[in-house]
């Protein structure tokens, strides 16, 4: 079996993000607010554009992955290669949007850190699963190497993200958890803005990640305990990268390879230029990837774990979100 000719020369860890890209049409919509900023500025009135996409299309981009697994391009040692399929499910998200909306509205005063709510407004710690049932989540340990140790109180997220129209967090056993595009529709029944939404309407705190489970490999491959390994991928919502560069480092390698998408290509419907755009996990984080199958020391693989993990981390501590699935990940080793 051949690997994916533009993917044939990457490392297996490269491959990963590369093969879980979502993409989604797009067009150009005037900036928010782009009336007052036009008034300060008037020379770039023409220019104070931005690409815009709907929600339900981004999601969208995950039916057929959620229906048949997305294939990753696997090389062995031996040479030859595999295609591993992983199963994606929503992992967590908050959406924060530039205006209040009508609706069920998550109650940040309900849990000590944002996430431990999920769509629950009952005053108490706990996260809704997937079947409805609901379970506490154990404080975080106070050290600095965790994600969480600083807490400013749920009046920051307010005031610096934006309104928090819905958030979750997942904490079902990987294969009990329904698949992303079945859990998306079931949410939108309580948050029904969760596929009208454009990506202008969220603030840039707005954000998804992707939990990727392995389900099976063609061919079948026995006794290979490296393809048992499983990853997360976070991605933004909204049109502006403002929220991620201001709280990841500058000096994070990610920041130059994924902000902004690039245009990828231009469909011409009805006459109307329209175009479609990649877009990209800015953070990573993954579970059992250890050893010269994921990790070639001959190239810059373990650099990019290491920069993709540090991303999930500044953006999860600046959030004050307590990630089940990421925490589980880091607490068992990347």
């Amino acid at each position: 079996m051949r690997l994916v000719p533009e993917l044939k020369s990457w490392t297996n860890m490269e491959c990963l993000p590369h093969s879980v890209i979502p993409r989604v049409a797009v067009k150009e919509v005037p900036r928010p607010n782009a009336a007052s900023a036009s008034k300060e500025r008037p020379q770039e009135q023409e220019e104070d554009v931005v690409d815009s996409f709907r929600l339900r299309d981004f999601w969208k981009a995950y039916e057929e992955w959620s229906a048949y697994g997305a294939g990753v391009p696997i090389m062995l040692p031996n040479g030859d290669s595999v295609v591993q399929y992983y199963f994606p499910s929503l992992s967590a998200m908050q959406i924060f949007t530039y205006k209040k909306f009508a609706g069920p509205r998550p109650d940040l005063k309900s849990s000590k850190r944002s996430g431990e709510g999920s769509s629950s407004t009952e005053s108490e710690n706990v996260t809704v699963n997937s079947d409805g049932s609901k379970s506490s989540l154990d404080p975080p340990s106070n050290n600095s190497n965790n994600a969480y140790a600083r807490h400013e109180g749920p009046e920051r997220v307010k005031e610096y993200h934006g309104e928090l129209y819905c958030q979750y967090n997942e904490i079902l056993n990987p294969y009990s958890r329904a698949p992303l595009s079945v859990k998306i529709k079931e949410l939108a029944q309580k948050y029904p803005c969760l596929t009208t939404f454009r990506s202008t309407d969220l603030t840039p705190h707005s954000w998804v990640a992707v939990a990727w489970y392995p389900i099976i490999q063609i061919p079948v491959m026995r006794n290979r305990k490296e393809l048992s390994a499983s990853f997360l991928t976070y991605h933004m919502l909204s049109w502006s990268p403002q929220g991620l560069v201001k709280v990841i480092p500058e000096d994070n390698q990610r920041i130059e390879s994924i902000v902004p998408p690039r245009r990828e290509s231009k469909v011409l419907t009805n006459g109307e230029c329209k175009y479609e755009i990649g877009i990209p996990p800015f953070a990573m984080s993954t579970y059992k990837m250890n050893g010269v199958f994921w990790v070639n020391p001959k190239t810059l693989d373990r650099e990019m774990m290491v920069s993709y993990q540090r991303a999930a981390w500044f953006w999860l501590r600046e959030h004050n979100f307590s990630h089940h699935d990421y925490n589980f990940f880091v607490s068992h080793g990347i």
